[in-house]
This record gives structure tokens, sequence and C-alpha cells, in this order.
């Protein structure tokens, strides 16, 4: 659906943990800086 391979996907999830934007627990993603996560989305 994201036009792009699981691996790379991998790549950006563990990212973001490395900079905690995100923690993954059983498979669950939870989110701890999203307006950080949103400016990157959306940069101006």
């Amino acid at each position: 659906m994201l036009g792009t391979t699981r691996q790379t996907i991998n790549k950006i999830i563990q990212s973001w943990q490395k900079q905690y934007l995100i923690d993954m627990h059983y498979g669950f993603i939870t989110i701890k800086d999203k307006p950080q996560l949103m400016a990157m989305m959306n940069p101006t």
C-alpha cells in the first residue's frame, strides 16, 4: 500500500525508535512525540 519494501519500513521504524518518537511492544506502536512526527510529515 505504501509503495515501498518491508525492509525500508523496518529501517524507518527502527530510526524512529532510536529518536524516541515511537515505541514498539508486542506488535503495537506507541507514539511518544506526535508533534515531531507531524513535523516530519509536513515539512515547511
